[in-house]
C-alpha cells in the first residue's frame, strides 16, 4: 500500500477511535432516553496499586533487574454510570501497560455476576505506562533475560491484587452513584509525535516522524453533580506513555499520572481517568527525563482545564 493510502488509514483509524470514545457514551444516554422517568446516575473511585515487592518493570526487554524506587503512585480509578433503564455500565483506567484478555474476561464475569453488568457494559482502559510492574501472563516474551522465580512469584500475587483491585473499585463506584450531568467537549494537545520514521517508503527504526500522521485530538467527558460540582472527568489521548526510556528503573504512572494528579488537585474531590486511543505509531515528544514527563503531563491538564472551565455540549 502507498504510504499516503497508509497515512489515511491511520488517521481514519485514529478519528474512528476518538469518535468511538465521545459515540459510546452517546449511544447510552439515547437508548436510556426512553425511560426519561429515571434520572442518569454516576459514581466515581480510585484506588491505589503501587507494588511493594521485587519486580521487575514491564515495556523495555532491556531492563535485567527490578525496580529501583518509587517517583510516585500507580491508580486503578472507576466511574460506573446507571441508565434510566436502571443498567450499570463500568469503565476503568489502570496505570499499567495492559492487562491480559483472559483476566478481563474473569473480571466481566465476576461483575456480572455480582451487579449484572454484562461483558459489553464493561471496559477496560489502560495508561499504558512502561514504568508498571510486569503483569503475570501479560509481556514474559519481551524480556531479553528472563523473570527469576522470585520475580514470576511476585508478579503473580501483583497482577492478583489488581485483579480484586479493579472489581472493588467498580464497588466503590457503584456505592457512589448519585445524580449528575455529563458533558462532552474536545481540545487539542501537540506534544505527541508519529515515532515511525521512514526512508525512502520503508520503516527503519523508532525516532521522530515530524511528516507521520498523528492525532492531537483531546476528547473530554465530565461529570457535575446536583449541585454543580464537578464529580468526574474522562480525557482521551493518542500517544504512548514512554517519555521515560528504559533506563528508568523506577515506578511511574508517566505523563497519563501526573496529567490527573493536577487535574484532582484543581478540583477538590473529582476523579480523572485518562484512556490511550490509537496512539500506537505515537511517542511523547520530547523524551528520556523526569522533567519531559511532568511537562507533558502539565501540558495535558492545562488543555483539560481550560475544557472544563469552557463552554461543553450537554449529553
Amino acid at each position: 500500500m502507498p504510504s499516503t493510502e497508509k497515512q489515511a488509514a491511520y488517521i481514519l483509524g485514529t478519528l474512528l477511535v476518538a469518535w468511538g470514545f465521545v459515540t459510546t457514551i452517546l449511544l447510552i444516554a439515547s437508548s436510556a432516553a426512553v425511560s426519561a422517568n429515571e434520572p442518569m446516575l454516576f459514581g466515581f473511585s480510585q484506588a491505589d496499586i503501587t507494588p511493594d515487592a521485587t519486580m521487575r518493570l514491564s515495556g523495555y526487554g532491556s531492563r535485567e533487574t527490578p525496580y529501583e524506587g518509587v517517583d510516585g503512585p500507580l491508580r486503578v480509578r472507576a466511574m460506573v454510570i446507571r441508565t434510566t433503564d436502571r443498567q450499570l455500565h463500568a469503565l476503568v483506567s489502570l496505570d499499567t501497560i495492559g492487562l491480559p484478555g483472559t483476566l478481563v474476561n474473569l473480571m466481566a464475569k465476576k461483575l456480572e455476576k455480582s451487579h449484572g453488568i454484562t461483558r459489553e457494559r464493561f471496559v477496560v482502559c489502560f495508561t499504558h505506562t512502561h514504568t508498571a510492574p510486569h503483569i503475570s501472563g501479560g509481556l514474559t516474551n519481551i524480556f531479553a533475560k528472563p523473570l527469576s522465580q522470585e520475580e514470576l512469584k511476585n508478579a503473580r500475587i501483583y497482577t492478583e491484587h489488581v485483579y480484586q483491585t479493579v472489581l472493588s473499585s467498580i464497588d466503590k463506584a457503584i456505592s457512589d452513584l448519585a445524580v449528575g450531568t455529563l458533558k462532552y467537549s474536545s481540545g487539542q494537545v501537540e506534544f505527541a509525535q508519529n515515532r515511525r520514521v521512514l526512508q525512502d517508503g520503508r520503516w527503519t527504526g523508532f525516532g521522530v516522524n515530524p511528516d507521520g500522521p498523528v492525532d492531537h485530538s483531546l476528547p473530554l467527558l465530565q461529570v457535575h453533580g446536583e449541585d454543580g460540582k464537578l464529580r468526574g472527568v474522562l480525557f482521551n489521548y493518542a500517544c504512548h506513555c514512554t517519555t521515560l526510556g528504559g533506563r528508568h528503573y523506577r515506578i511511574n504512572a508517566e505523563w497519563a499520572g501526573y496529567a490527573c494528579d493536577r487535574v484532582e488537585s484543581a478540583h477538590a474531590g473529582a476523579v480523572a481517568l485518562c484512556t490511550i486511543g490509537c496512539g500506537a505509531d505515537a511517542n511523547p515528544n520530547p523524551r528520556e527525563s523526569l522533567d519531559a514527563a511532568k511537562l507533558h503531563g502539565n501540558t495535558l491538564a492545562t488543555e483539560v482545564n481550560r475544557l472544563i472551565a469552557g463552554p461543553m455540549r450537554p449529553i
